[in-house]
């Protein structure tokens, strides 16, 4: 107990002395010194029973990441059946329905020669020619297959004929200048009815011609051995029929062989025989069966 008392007094004195330095040196109550740091403390050795019973550290398991969401898949929208459209066939004489593989055109321009008894207009037979006449034609197409078409004709042979005399006396001349000129048109429609490896088509059409005899002029006593003489004309109208078959050769480009069959036909006609008898003027009425073939080369645009 004692020694408590003399250890407090000692403190009590030291401290007294501490303040009494504090005032004689002014200032030194403001100093301030960092706090010590606290003693460092050595971590206890681990002994093999301080191990034993102390439990083993596991680590804290790592954070699994967010499962992903499958995605949603919208149902398949079932779509209908297209039907499959057979292709028609070409070879039961009817129309293919199916569209050709190039672009439909509407127009056509050809041009071509006709054969065999080009005139239409005969006066007794001796108007009948032996030279092609000469046509070019333009055709529409109105709808599909059916074609409204104008043609020109144009027919001109020109020669010498052999006079002969009417009389005892000899002809004063052996030979005269001689022509034959027709011209003429056409307008029909044409129908396609087949189409294949050809095409098959019929027309029809109305048409009107004028043919003219040119030449010299037959003096009395002279003729021509039956053959109208110069100066004689006749002119015609007619409503014809006939067929045409055509193949394309390329693209846009195609030939054409087309027969007139037959036509009923009203001509009058003008001409003389020889050069002493007036001219006749006389009316025909007449159906004609023939065959006049035409090859054309038909351009389509």
């Amino acid at each position: 107990m004692m020694k408590l008392r003399v250890v407090a007094v000692l403190m009590a004195v030291v401290s007294s002395a501490i303040e009494a330095r504090a005032a004689e040196q002014p200032g030194a109550a403001d100093r301030s010194f960092p706090p010590l740091p606290p003693p460092a403390t050595e971590a206890p050795v681990p002994t093999a029973v301080s191990a034993a019973q102390t439990p083993p550290v596991t680590a804290a398991p790592a954070a699994q990441p967010a499962p992903i969401p499958p995605p949603v898949l919208e149902p398949a929208r079932a779509t209908p059946p297209v039907a499959q459209v057979a292709p028609s066939s070409t070879h039961t004489g009817e129309l293919s329905s199916q569209q050709p593989a190039h672009r439909q055109r509407d127009w056509d321009l050809g041009a071509g020669i006709g054969f065999g008894d080009s005139s239409f207009v005969s006066l007794g037979g001796t108007f009948l020619t032996g030279t092609p006449s000469y046509r070019a034609s333009l055709e529409r197409r109105l709808i599909t297959g059916t074609w409204l078409g104008i043609t020109a004709l144009v027919d001109y042979e020109a020669g010498t004929q052999h006079v002969y005399s009417n009389g005892t006396l000899p002809p004063q001349r052996e030979r005269i200048d001689y022509s034959t000129s027709s011209v003429g048109g056409l307008l029909g429609v044409r129908q396609v009815v087949y189409r294949d490896l050809v095409e098959l088509s019929l027309y029809g059409a109305f048409g009107y011609q004028r043919t003219r005899i040119g030449g010299d002029a037959l003096r009395p006593g002279e003729s021509l051995g039956g053959l109208s003489a110069p100066g004689s004309f006749a002119h015609a109208w007619r409503i014809t029929a006939g067929l045409t078959l055509e193949r394309e050769l390329i693209d846009g480009l195609a030939v054409r062989l087309s027969a007139e069959l037959g036509n009923l036909m009203r001509s009058r006609s003008v001409q003389t025989l020889d050069g002493d008898s007036p001219s006749s003027d006389t009316k025909d009425d007449r159906i004609q069966l023939h065959i006049v073939p035409a090859l054309d080369l038909r351009f389509y645009f």
